[in-house]
């Protein structure tokens, strides 16, 4: 986890290098940079089945962005970084610094390589559940017509919680993508994925056939197919997602078969900015016996079902007001069992000039 930690920490502060240096570059990078203060009221903060107990929290968030994008290549650049505050729950403080990386190449007119990549760290100030999340995903993409697109790659992911080797895995996985834009309003996007997880963890069989010495680790796969719309029309902004996965497993307890559906909308209404987004899930376990230790250890992985609400207004240039109401219904860190969540979040959000 050490190590995790170092490398997230100096790609955090390799993008902010690049971006403050890019404030001072040629006009070609486009720079973006904004600051939220928020206060937040979360009735469900230990995130637990029963019993729930409500707190207050102040929510700190600095985002930077710059794009530079010339005839042979384009570069998106971004960094996030939060900082939450309990008054009553300070063993929920934490920290979340996320950086993120996308570079694409022209090699032929038809024909681009690129790479992604993505890193989190999510720190809590006053116990040991920190974890690092990590990937890189090269790619290749493909014009196959004037309104056709295709991509595809390989990605490999990490995750690396600080005090337990249970629930690190490593994933490396191959997807492919089309997008078809049938007009200046609509595009259609199929996706696949394939992806394996290697846990450094015993695997769980009723009926063992092997010494607990000499059992294997738990080796899992899943494939999904998701189906992608965008719409735009008179301001309208509509993304809709239809997606089904399959996830198998080596380890008694974990296969399930899931389809949900992902919906988000956004629309200008006299100078008031509204943006919704949901997600209803169907989830089923498909063993006879659910695991019998958690599937997570940071709660906040796991989003099942949700409905988040966003409504702003600009005062001036530079100054935003923010009210946002979210309610989720997740997956508890143990399986086929939900908790429910309702927050408010009240506040303001600056923007600093960028080119």
């Amino acid at each position: 986890m050490r190590r995790s930690k170092t490398y997230t920490f100096w790609m955090v502060v390799f993008f902010l290098i690049i971006i403050a240096h890019t404030a001072f570059s040629q006009d070609r990078w486009r720079i973006g940079n904004r600051f939220q203060v928020l206060f937040e009221h979360d009735n469900n903060v230990e995130e637990t089945i029963r019993n729930a107990r409500a707190a207050q929290s102040i929510r700190f968030l600095v985002q930077a962005r710059a794009i530079r994008i010339d005839h042979r290549s384009q570069i998106h650049l971004s960094y996030l970084g939060g900082l939450q505050i309990y008054n009553d729950f300070v063993i929920e403080n934490k920290l979340i610094n996320e950086g993120q990386i996308n570079y694409i190449f022209n090699v032929l007119p038809r024909l681009k390589l690129g790479v992604r990549a993505f890193g989190r760290l999510k720190v809590f100030l006053n116990r040991e559940m920190d974890y690092a999340l990590g990937y890189v995903s090269p790619f290749l993409q493909m014009q196959l017509a004037k309104n056709l697109i295709v991509q595809t790659g390989v990605r490999q992911e990490n995750l690396d919680y600080a005090k337990s080797t249970y629930y690190d895995y490593k994933s490396p996985s191959v997807f492919v993508e089309m997008n078809k834009r049938f007009s200046k309003r609509i595009s259609i996007s199929p996706f696949f994925s394939y992806a394996t997880y290697s846990y450094n963890r015993p695997v769980f069989q009723l009926f063992p056939t092997f010494s607990e010495m000499n059992s294997p680790k738990q080796f899992d796969h899943s494939a999904l197919i998701s189906l992608r719309m965008d719409w735009l029309r008179k301001g309208w902004l509509v993304n809709l997602s239809v997606n089904h996965e399959r996830y198998h497993s080596n380890s008694c307890g974990y296969e399930y078969r899931k389809q949900y559906i992902t919906v988000l909308v956004g629309k200008n209404f006299h100078g008031f900015l509204i943006r919704g987004v949901g997600e209803w899930q169907k989830k089923k376990y498909l063993d006879d016996l659910l695991p019998a230790w958690p599937l997570e250890l940071d709660t906040e992985r796991e989003q099942s079902n949700f409905l988040v609400l966003d409504l702003s207004r600009d005062v001036t240039s530079s100054l935003t007001c923010v009210v946002r109401f979210a309610w989720y219904e997740n997956e508890s860190p143990w399986a086929s069992f939900y908790y429910n969540k309702r927050l408010v979040n009240i506040g303001v959000e600056f923007r600093l000039p960028g080119k």
